[in-house]
Order: structure tokens, then sequence, then C-alpha cells
């Protein structure tokens, strides 16, 4: 049997490539696929609210819609995996590709297949599925004295990265708003690893200078 493809390609400035060597077309390294600002900040709202919350882990994506053998889970338990779920395979590559911070908050409903001596009721998954939503809008709900002191320091940072030079304020970006390492910017934006450093360093000392209130720290 002979399947057809047609591939398209997506850089880490949201640029969509159609055709093999095209120019600019590169490729992602999916080394941290998750942002670790967003980590951090999912981690703590959770604990802030209340809820019990474990960080790390080894994520595996699965397609469906089914549930996995016994097999293919004794397969993804060999290799390391402590949870799987059919939901942030695809998503991940392409925000990583597009440039866009993504965290995973995950909610454990049911073990898989063969690992208790007995499966979870279908009762209790469902129950656990109804409340996997709404534990996620309680730790998404942001305090309203965060939100105005947020939208204040926003609109200050936006400002101040505005009188920025461009490769400086598009390196702080990259850095604080994507979380992408020192390497990855140097990639990105085409310049030494010394230049990427400088040019956050410089930035950051400026934008103090521009939004003096808002405490940033160093690089």
């Amino acid at each position: 049997m002979e399947l057809a493809f047609h591939a398209v390609w997506c850089d880490a400035d949201g640029v969509v490539y159609d055709r093999p060597g095209a120019p600019g077309r590169g490729h992602w390294v999916f080394e941290d696929p998750f942002s670790k600002p967003l980590r951090t900040a999912l981690l703590e709202a959770a604990r802030e609210r209340g809820h019990a919350v474990r960080d790390g882990g080894c994520y595996g994506h699965v397609d469906g819609p089914r549930f996995n053998t016994k097999s293919e889970i004794r397969s993804l338990r060999a290799v390391g995996v402590s949870a799987v779920s059919q939901t942030a395979g695809p998503e991940m590559t392409l925000c990583g590709e597009a440039g866009l911070p993504y965290g995973l908050l995950g909610y454990v409903t049911d073990y898989a297949n063969g690992v208790a001596d007995e499966a979870t009721p279908v009762e209790t998954l469902m129950r656990l599925l109804r409340e996997s939503g709404a534990t996620l809008a309680d730790t998404l709900e942001p305090d309203p004295c965060d939100v105005a002191a947020g939208h204040e320091q926003a609109t200050q940072l936006r400002s101040a990265l505005a009188q920025l030079p461009d490769e400086q304020r598009r390196a702080l970006e990259l850095a604080y708003l994507q979380g992408r390492t020192h390497t990855e910017i140097a990639t990105l934006m085409d310049c030494p690893l010394g230049t990427v450093k400088g040019r956050i360093r410089i930035g950051l000392a400026r934008l103090r200078t521009l939004a003096p209130t808002m405490g940033l720290s160093p690089a």
C-alpha cells in the first residue's frame, strides 16, 4: 500500500515552508519542549489553590481515541514513561516550531491498562474527567489584585521594550517570554553566543532605567 504525504515546515518565527530546502528553513532543537517559566507559573498556581500537584515525570504521547493495550503500556514503562495521554504530542511540536511557550498540566484519571490489578471503573473515570475541567479552571483563575497589578506592569514593560533596539528586544523576548536558552537564541538570531549574552545584559540594563519600578533581575 502506498500513501501520499504533503509536508509543511514551520520555523521558530512561525513562518511556514512547503518545499524542502527553502531559504531560511531550519530545525527546532527538541531538547526542552516545555516552557520553564510557564511550568513554574502552573505549579505555583496549583499549589496556591490547594491542589496536589507533582512536578516532573516523563510524558508519553499516544494516538487515540482509544486506551492502550497492556503490551503498549509495558513498552512505554520500559523507556521511563510515567504518564500517557492523547493530548500534547502534535501541539507541543507545533508550539515549539512557532516559538510559542507551551506547558502541560495533566490530571490523573486512571491507571493505564495492566498497571493496577483491576481496571478503573468507568463511573470513576467519567467523574474524574469532569472534575479535571473544574480543577484546571480553578488553577488558571487569576487573582483580581494580581490582574490589576499585572496589567499595569505589562503596559509599562511593553512601553519600555518598544524603546529598545530591535536586536536587544528580540533577545529579551526569546529569553524571558519564550523561555529559550542562550544557545537556542544564538541559533534563532544567527549570531555568536557571546553576542546574545551581551544583548540580554545591555537590554536588561536599559529596561531597569526605562521601567525602574518593575524590579528586573540581572541576566
